[in-house]
């Protein structure tokens, strides 16, 4: 086989995992939101079940593991999208630096975490529909 040949091959083979991967967690949360009524009641996001579910499961330790778990996640996504879109923007921009963009991407993201999920699902949701 050609290099390109294996290229193709394991890309595809890496992408049918990641489908396999990706539909097992969203089912799994999928179920997790329809059975919810006895475990999280009164919660008003998916983030609140998810919270409630893991403290009954797994207890203050296992809240402070998925914490931790999810804050690295977040951070790899924020570090990505924050770095390319300032690269991108600066090269578009002679008038404003790379590390300006990063500076106002950054000070957008802290302006924006300061509100809820639900505030910020309420705000998004009819632009989205």
């Amino acid at each position: 086989m050609t290099k390109t040949k294996d290229i193709v091959k394991y890309t595809i083979s890496a992408g049918f995992v990641s489908v396999i991967l990706l539909a097992s967690l969203y089912f799994s949360l999928f179920y997790l939101g329809a059975t919810s009524a006895a475990v999280a009641e009164g919660a008003t996001n998916g983030g609140q079940i998810f919270s409630r579910y893991v403290n009954v499961l797994f207890g203050s330790a296992g809240t402070w593991i998925m914490a931790g778990i999810i804050v690295l996640a977040s951070l790899t996504t924020l570090v990505g999208v924050t770095s390319a879109s300032a690269d991108y923007f600066a090269k578009f921009s002679s008038r404003f630096s790379y590390p300006f963009w990063i500076a106002l991407f950054t000070a957008m993201t802290i302006t924006v975490s300061q509100y809820g999920l639900t505030d910020l699902l309420r705000i998004t949701i009819p632009a989205l529909l």
